[in-house]
This record gives C-alpha cells, structure tokens and sequence, in this order.
C-alpha cells in the first residue's frame, strides 16, 4: 500500500501506457510490509521487447503473475526482489535482496520463510508468536 497526492502525479504519453496506466513522481509507503519488486519483459505484437517492474504487495499477485509467465510468449520474468523492512531483515532500515526462493506456511499462508540469492533467510511470522514454529511445515511456492 501507498500513498501519494494529485499534484506528484505526471501524466503518461499516449503510446507508453495500457489502458488506465498511471504514474507518479513520488510516493508514500503506508505499511511497514516487505514488498516484491519483480522485473520482467514483455513483447509487443510489433515485435519490441520492453523491461517492466511491478510492486507487490501481498503474495497471491505475484504467484499469479508467476503463474502466467510460465509458458506464456509476452512475458518473462526475469527476478524478484524483496524490498523488506527492518524488522523482516534485522538491520532496522528497508533493504532490497534478490529473492531465490519463497515458501509459505501450509497452516498459516501469511508465514513466509524467503531466501535470498545471497543465502541468507527472512522469516515472517505474522501468527503472533515471537518463536518461530519448527514444526510448522512450508512448501515452496516460488522459485526464481
């Protein structure tokens, strides 16, 4: 989630953006919440390429835009990073990591065990136990 104004808004050239396309200058993250940047690459019909990143917010889009890449002749994506909060990667400030993998509790689809091509782990327990659960079982539902 963001926020932003009216006023930090730029309008698009009619030829760049889809249908209800809008942009910003700047904006306001309004949670404290890891987000995914994914990068990717579309094709058009008259045969461009064209690099695109998207946000993230929850999971469920990005394993639905995952999902359709797969297969998919207009779309590649290429990696995802996570930009993460300071208590999600224990620095204390946002972070962004390239992501290797992502694994989602069975029991609790809000807990998330991500790795990072860097090999270290992020784990997000929103359940509200301060320990993690390790008999609480994950399955992998993203692999970059």
């Amino acid at each position: 989630m963001f926020y932003t104004t009216p006023g930090s808004e730029f309008p698009l050239p009619l030829g760049t953006r889809q249908s209800g396309e809008r942009a910003w200058r700047w904006m306001e993250l309004g949670v404290k919440a890891p987000y995914y940047f994914v990068t990717g690459r579309s094709s058009t019909d008259e045969g461009w390429t064209v690099q695109r990143h998207f946000w993230f917010c929850e999971l469920a889009p990005l394993k639905e835009l995952a999902c359709a890449a797969v297969g998919s002749g207009s779309f590649q994506m290429e990696r995802v990073d996570i930009f993460s909060p300071g208590f999600l990667n224990q620095t204390g400030a946002y972070r962004l990591d390239r992501v290797k993998e992502i694994w989602q509790s069975t029991e609790h689809s809000s807990n998330l065990r991500i790795l990072l091509v860097n090999g270290e782990e992020m784990v997000l327990n929103v359940t509200g136990i301060d320990e993690p659960d390790h008999s609480e079982s994950f399955e992998l539902v993203l692999s970059i």
